[in-house]
């Protein structure tokens, strides 16, 4: 069965106002799955949704600078930037909610950076930049339930292996050099980052989304939402 998961935009008027809330359109596949759902309106993004994803893409900022989970693993940077996006999009399931996360997170990043009681490293600033637009990327496409966790395994591996790559620019460039020759360090740490990258995206998927859309549709044209005992109705408004 295929469920009707197209986003609709219907009142998004072509006025300045309102061309954020445009772009910022109901990702209705996030939106049915979503354990915590904050939005209600296909096409107007909430106070209260602008909010949640302010908080989290700072919340994902303040992890990342601030815990410090001592594990000595390459990679292990996105666990503290994925779990806080991926709450943010569970909340708030927009499209390119990521993105506005990204940027608050960095711009949270650069303030305690400058402030000089914090040293963000190059993985650290490469995931909290870069997190949000490419989870973004990998559920724009998404079409049922069963695609979000790929897609944010998806997402979390390409942040982590771009992470990755920074990282080997700075060793191959003398900026960060570290203690171990290039080749030795890159063997070891690829796997951890590819590990790290796509258990951080499917876990975090897991934990903020159901594997089976909230809402589906009955053969009387019904829709049915297993939280909510009423039906609402999606073909005929007179209940016919």
């Amino acid at each position: 069965m295929r469920f009707p998961y197209q986003t609709i935009q219907a009142d998004c008027l072509p006025s300045p106002a309102k061309s954020i809330s445009c772009h910022l359109a109901r990702h209705d596949v996030l939106w049915n799955c979503s354990r915590l759902r904050l939005a209600t309106n296909a096409g107007s993004v909430a106070s209260a949704e602008w909010g949640m994803l302010l908080a989290s893409g700072f919340l994902a900022a303040i992890v990342s600078v601030v815990l410090d989970l001592n594990w000595k693993l390459p990679g292990h940077a996105i666990l503290r930037a994925v779990l806080p996006m991926s709450l943010g999009f569970a909340l708030a399931p927009r499209r390119f909610a990521g993105t506005v996360m990204g940027a608050t997170a960095f711009v949270t990043a650069l303030g305690l950076n400058v402030s000089g009681r914090f040293d963000i490293g190059w993985g650290a600033i490469t995931n909290l930049v870069m997190t949000g637009p490419l989870l973004d990327l990998a559920l724009y496409f998404i079409r049922t339930p069963w695609q979000v966790p790929l897609a944010f395994g998806l997402g979390g591996l390409a942040t982590n292996l771009l992470a990755f790559a920074f990282r080997a620019i700075g060793k191959l460039s003398g900026i960060s050099p570290g203690g171990q020759p290039f080749g030795v360090w890159a063997a070891r740490a690829l796997p951890w980052y590819v590990l790290f990258g796509v258990t951080a995206g499917l876990v975090s998927a897991l934990i903020w989304f159901r594997l089976r859309p909230r809402e589906f549709p009955t053969e009387n044209g019904l829709v049915r939402d297993d939280n909510d005992i009423s039906l609402k109705e999606r073909h005929d408004p007179r209940g016919n």
